[in-house]
């Protein structure tokens, strides 16, 4: 190991390399294998006693190679290559956990040259200087030097640039090594109030003098955040050394003590347009990263939490990519289990604009399935939020671009405050007026009458306003609309993307479930369209998330309709589809039976037969699989709902007027199978097969017809 640490300062580039993958080596040796992908994990380190106690001459050596190698650290050097080796064994280290150990003696003499690393030229120094700290010091003198740091920097920094005795470099190195006391798994955690520190002293799990320098270390914090957001500031620090700043008050996390004037000064700051320009691309980095912190340091149940995400907004409005991440963090804020910043804090580096989208759209990719369960606020909305509501619908508004994620998450939170918020959210004008002006104006420029996926959560607006409305009005005429554009956003063939079949199931649940009553006196066409759209869903090859979920609300509708069904709240798939054939047939009767085997011809023909090969919409899952419903299975649930249709009612028209029926589908089927002779299911039956079964089913028609009703029962 001596003889790589030495090589790797050899000007001669052939032995540079041969010690650099004699140094790989060695370490795999000495530290094992990598146990885990993270190299930085437990298993894979040692504690620094044992190191020295099977090398005890390397102490000694690896002393006198940070003396020489910090000689040339301010200038790219070649010994650089050397230094970072030095730190790199160092993170390899285990923290001395316990005081009682000489582990921390052993490796205090290393701590001067990891801070003098905080000032080199090279920045992988830095960052590598900052990791290995942590891994020398004992979790009881954490707070005491953050403290310390956190001092150095903020005095720099109340300076003017030409007073500074600090370079940039180095204070930039410094906010690294806070950066990773800060996210250390043996940091104590800040942002719990006062009263609980102390009670945590009291009872002996923090020392009273820790309990204190946190206490400290929370006004530094809060002192550091106003630092970077000062308009002089602004002018004289590079984006990357405010962005580190900005990292470690998110990873603190800690309690606020600014009021809500001094957070709405500092977002201002951070929004200023002319800061964010395209000839400095790390600012984006550094206002995104800086609004996280803010956002996390609001309190979410104080009175002015959403007050200022509104003043945010309008600040933002020049910047779709800041407005995004703001419109993100309101809907993890109203989910019903919001998420704190766990999902940005714990990263092993900076966070860039890029990541922190990317997060947020992962946190929040369950929020339209959440739609269909939101419960509602007790006591109506708060104050701000008919206030909140008009900014968002003039932010809907203002999107000149398709397809934006800003816009989504406008529409989406929208939606969100539309379905909890109660009754007293109708009497909001942008709620309806605006936001469904505008999307009918877009539905005249599409054919399909269809919203783009980025607009879907309007259908919830829409649905919800249906509900309420027609409640008190009794009126069904006007709601053909909305289940028209219901259906056609749930059919499988004219929708593909998951995150639109779960925004309309929850829209469409919001409409059903709440006139259930009303519902069943409803004799629309465009309502069983929507039914049946509902049916395409369950038998398609969409994502069982969606299937499932199709089927958890056509099971509610069935209980809300008071519909004899005994299944699980869950049911799967499959075993609800006869239950709800049943539900149709027994309240629309002809109806549902014309619209029923229409919808078994296009799913047999249209959409099974016809399908092009390669098409991105099947309609059948695989029988091969557990969760099958194959058109042969289709087609025998539909002709056992008939049968039992045709037998329950001594009507001998219902016979005689379902036979011809039956033999227009029959007839229709026929000529498309010779149409497509070739083309049958590899998992199914042939459409020619299909007739065959279904002009058997005429004939047993025509001939209950031809018998009295007490024969035809028995026959049945």
């Amino acid at each position: 190991l001596k003889c790589a640490i030495q090589g790797l300062n050899s000007s001669l580039w052939m032995i540079r390399n041969s010690s650099l993958m004699l140094y790989s080596t060695m370490m795999e040796r000495i530290f094992g294998v990598n146990r885990t992908r993270d190299c930085d994990s437990k298993k894979n380190r040692m504690s620094s006693s044992v190191f020295f106690a099977k090398f005890p001459g390397m102490r000694a050596f690896l002393l006198q190679s940070f003396e020489e190698s910090l000689r040339g650290g301010r200038s790219p050097t070649i010994g650089r290559t050397k230094l970072f080796a030095l730190l790199n064994l160092l993170t390899r280290f285990l923290p001395p956990v316990q005081s009682a150990t000489s582990d921390g003696t052993i490796v205090h003499a290393f701590l001067p040259y990891v801070f003098a690393c905080a000032g080199s030229a090279d920045i992988r120094i830095r960052l590598l200087a900052a990791r290995s700290l942590t891994c020398l010091l004992q979790p009881a003198c954490l707070p005491t030097l953050a403290l310390r740091i956190l001092i150095l920097v903020t005095t720099q920094l109340r300076r003017s640039s030409e007073a500074r005795s600090m370079s940039h470099n180095r204070l930039h190195g410094l906010l690294l090594q806070l950066l990773e006391i800060l996210r250390s798994e043996y940091w104590p955690k800040l942002g719990t109030a006062d009263t609980a520190l102390a009670d945590d002293a009291n009872n002996g799990i923090l020392p009273h003098q820790n309990c204190s320098l946190l206490q400290e270390v929370d006004g530094q914090l809060n002192d550091l955040l106003l630092l970077l957001s000062a308009d002089s500031t602004n002018a004289t620090l590079c984006p990357l050394l405010r962005q580190t700043g900005f990292a470690c008050l998110l990873a603190a996390h800690p309690k606020s003590r600014l009021e809500a004037p001094e957070i709405l000064r500092v977002a201002r700051c951070l929004l200023q347009p002319e800061l964010l320009t395209p000839s400095s691309p790390a600012s984006l980095d550094v206002a995104a990263t800086g609004l996280l912190t803010l956002i996390f340091n609001l309190q979410e149940g104080s009175e002015y939490f959403r007050s200022a995400l509104l003043s945010m907004l309008d600040t933002s409005s020049s910047t779709l990519e800041l407005q995004r991440i703001l419109l993100g963090c309101l809907l993890l804020s109203l989910l019903p289990t919001p998420v704190q910043g766990v999902g940005f804090i714990r990263r092993d580096r900076l966070l860039w604009y890029e990541e922190i989208i990317f997060t947020l759209d992962t946190l929040l990719a369950p929020a339209p399935a959440a739609l269909s369960s939101l419960p509602q606020t007790s006591g109506g909305a708060s104050r701000q939020v008919g206030t909140l509501i008009d900014q968002l619908s003039r932010i809907l508004m203002r999107q000149g671009r398709p397809d934006t994620t800003t816009a989504y998450y406008a529409s989406l939170a929208l939606a969100v405050f539309a379905v909890s918020s109660g009754s007293e959210l109708v009497h909001s004008d942008s709620l309806v007026r605006v936001v469904l002006s505008y999307s009918a104006d877009r539905e005249k420029a599409l054919t399909p009458a269809i919203l783009p996926s980025h607009l879907s959560p309007l259908l919830v607006l829409e649905a919800v306003q249906f509900c309420r409305h027609s409640r008190k009005d009794g009126d069904f005429s006007s709601c053909d609309n909305l289940f028209r554009r219901l259906a056609v956003h749930l059919d499988p063939c004219c929708r593909t993307e998951t995150k639109t079949h779960t925004v309309a199931l929850a829209a469409a649940s919001n409409a059903l479930l709440a006139n259930a009553d009303s519902i069943l006196d409803c004799q629309s066409s465009e309502l069983l369209a929507l039914f049946f759209a509902l049916l395409s869903l369950i038998v398609s090859d969409a994502e069982d998330e969606i299937r499932f979920l199709t089927a958890r609300v056509l099971r509610n509708l069935l209980e809300a309709c008071r519909f004899p069904v005994n299944l699980p709240r869950d049911p799967l798939p499959i075993t609800l589809l006869p239950h709800f054939i049943d539900f149709l047939l027994q309240h629309w009767s002809r109806s549902a039976v014309s619209s029923l085997l229409e919808w078994l011809y296009k799913a047999v023909v249209e959409m099974w037969i016809q399908s092009p090969e390669g098409s991105a919409v099947r309609l059948f899952v695989p029988e091969s699989t557990g969760l099958s419903i194959g058109p042969a299975d289709l087609s025998r649930q539909v002709r056992r709902a008939l049968t039992e249709w045709t037998a329950a009612v001594p009507d001998k028209n219902r016979v005689e007027w379902l036979a011809p029926q039956i033999g227009s589908f029959v007839r229709r089927l026929r000529q498309h199978s010779s149409d497509y002779e070739s083309v049958v299911s590899s998992d199914g039956r042939a459409a020619a097969d299909i007739a065959s079964d279904f002009e058997y089913f005429s004939d047993f028609l025509q001939c209950c017809s031809s018998q009295s009703w007490t024969d035809k029962r028995s026959l049945v």
